[in-house]
C-alpha cells in the first residue's frame, strides 16, 4: 500500500512539473506538441519521469542577443519546478545533469549573454567569457526564477487543471491542454 501511495505522489508531482512547462510554453508563444508522464528509458540519461514536447526557439534566436531574448525560454524551463511546488513543497531545481532544467537554464543564459564563436563548425560560448560574465548570467537566471515562480502562482488554476488531467491519463495532446487551459481561465 505504501508503494502505491508513493507512486501516486510521484506521478502527481511529475504531472504538475510537466504541466508547468507546457503552460509556460503556450503562454510565451511556443508550440506544445504534447506532454507525457509515463516513465521512459532514455539512452545516456536513464529513466525519465516525464517530458513536455515543446517547439522551443532555435539558438540563433537568442545566442548573443542578451537577457530579453532568452527570458521567455528560461521561464519555460524553470516553470516546471514551481508548478510542482503546488503539490510538493520539497521540489527543488535540478542542476545535477546536463539535461536538467537548471543546467539548461544556465547554459542558455550564458549563450544569450556571451558572444558565441564558431569552433570546429560548432557555435560555442567561450569559457573565459562565461567566467567573466558569470555574475550577469546568475542574475539573469535569478530573474527568470522569480518570473517562473510568479508565473506558477498566477496561473495556478490552469496548472491544476492540466496536471490533474495529465495525472489521470498519463498523456495529453496540445489540443487537450489548450482546452483545459481555456476551461480553467473562463471559470
Amino acid at each position: 500500500m505504501k508503494q502505491n501511495s508513493e507512486s501516486a505522489f510521484v506521478t502527481r508531482c511529475n504531472a504538475y512539473h510537466e504541466a508547468g512547462h507546457a503552460l509556460a510554453a503556450i503562454v510565451h508563444g511556443y508550440r506544445v506538441v504534447g506532454v507525457d508522464i509515463r516513465p521512459v528509458i532514455v539512452p545516456g540519461l536513464g529513466q525519465t519521469l516525464g517530458s513536455a514536447e515543446l517547439a522551443l526557439p532555435l539558438p540563433k534566436e537568442f545566442l548573443g542577443k542578451g537577457e530579453d531574448a532568452v527570458m521567455p525560454l528560461l521561464v519555460v524551463l524553470l516553470a516546471g519546478v514551481f508548478a510542482e511546488q503546488r503539490v510538493n513543497d520539497q521540489a527543488g531545481l535540478d542542476i545535477g545533469h546536463a539535461q536538467s532544467d537548471g543546467q539548461r537554464a544556465m547554459k542558455y543564459a550564458a549563450g544569450a549573454i556571451c558572444k558565441p564563436v564558431l569552433r570546429n563548425g560548432n557555435l560555442v560560448t567561450p569559457g573565459e567569457e562565461v567566467q567573466q560574465k558569470m555574475p550577469l548570467i546568475l542574475e539573469c537566471v535569478e530573474k527568470a526564477r522569480l518570473r517562473a515562480q510568479e508565473f506558477a502562482s498566477s496561473h495556478g488554476a490552469a496548472i491544476d487543471s492540466v496536471a490533474e488531467a495529465l495525472g489521470k491519463s498519463g498523456v495529453l495532446t496540445s489540443i487537450e491542454i489548450e482546452r483545459l487551459i481555456a476551461d480553467a481561465t473562463t471559470n
